[in-house]
């Protein structure tokens, strides 16, 4: 999370009477900016905008069986969180979670009884945290139902499989019509054998929950389209919402205020909030940031960056446009 500050210099330097040469080094170093110039230049002319913000999937394969015991791992997580956070009526309790247990320990207590990976485990903490923001101060449902209706195995990332998981969640209500709506997730899982807390398992297990030799649950991610091929956000380019969230932290902490208005668009936050911000983030200088599926809408996404230290998480609302990005903090 830095900025740079670049200081050009001429290959000549001029008076009213003299012309002097710089250095062999320095007219190397023109040379060296005017060819990038015109290389930059080209791209532009061509149509080239930058690092490509979706990255498709690899081609893989695994198990359909193996796809459908990490499905029904995010399902528990999802239908725990839920309960938790969102329903009102406490008689139906989640049973891998305590009854009052905070959103930023949510992911610690799941945890200990599912094989969740360091992505995943943000992803716990973000998506208790967007619940509670949520339904904060609304008619909250007095019963919910998650249910995993497909999945797919779509290729690999990084090594590890990726499946596509549909998720339907259904909201009941005492005195109202239930609601219903359908998310894709994409999640990946590790082809190793590992325990609860990630370490090596002696010997392979069936994978079921709280097996010691289950393998863990990697990443969930949003599900994109690049092109007609499944896609993850790469972290790069205008078009990225985790870059555009990881460029505005990196603005408040050592950017200008000017570079904070940039990313803000015409709503602005107050200096006193900025600095709040900005004290949150020397204290927790290591954070993921992590999309919501369920609260995309368009060109608007949810993301929230879990510091490491544990933390409460913060909520970060984007929009990308085709000017470009604007981030917008809900503290």
């Amino acid at each position: 999370m830095s900025s740079r500050l670049v200081v050009r210099q001429s290959g000549t330097v001029s008076t009213p009477s003299t012309s002097v040469r710089a250095p062999r080094a320095a007219r190397g170093l023109h040379a060296l900016r005017s060819a990038l110039g015109a290389v930059a230049l080209a791209g532009l002319l061509s149509g080239c905008t930058g690092p490509d913000p979706l990255t498709p999937l690899e081609d893989g394969d695994a198990p359909q069986a193996d796809a459908d015991r990490q499905a029904h791992r995010l399902e528990l997580v999802l239908e725990n969180l839920e309960l938790r956070y969102a329903v009102s009526d406490t008689s139906n309790p989640p049973h891998l979670l305590a009854p009052f247990v905070p959103a930023e320990q949510a992911a610690l207590a799941l945890t200990e009884q599912l094989a969740l990976g360091n992505q995943a485990q943000a992803y716990v903490s973000a998506h208790a945290a967007y619940l509670d923001d949520e339904l904060a101060g609304t008619d909250r449902p007095d019963d919910v139902d998650v249910v995993v209706d497909d999945v797919t195995v779509l290729g690999s990332a990084a090594g590890d499989p990726v499946a596509r998981v549909s998720v339907v969640t259904t909201y009941g209500f005492d005195d109202a019509p239930s609601t219903t709506t359908t998310t894709e997730y994409a999640i990946s899982w590790s082809s190793r054998s590992v325990t609860a807390d990630g370490s090596p398992a002696s010997s392979p297990g069936d994978d079921e929950v709280d097996d010691p030799g289950a393998v863990r649950l990697e990443a969930v991610y949003p599900l994109y389209e690049d092109g007609g091929r499944p896609a993850l956000d790469s972290g790069e380019g205008t078009g990225s919402a985790s870059n555009a969230v990881h460029d505005y932290l990196r603005a408040v902490t050592y950017g200008s205020s000017r570079d904070v208005d940039a990313l803000e668009g015409s709503i602005r936050t107050s200096d006193e909030l900025r600095e709040v911000l900005k004290e949150e983030l020397a204290a927790s200088p290591r954070y993921t940031p992590v999309e919501i599926p369920a609260a995309r809408a368009g060109n608007e996404h949810v993301l929230y960056v879990v510091p490491a230290t544990g933390a409460q998480a913060l909520r970060l609302d984007v929009t990308l446009t085709d000017a470009g990005p604007t981030v917008v903090p809900r503290l």
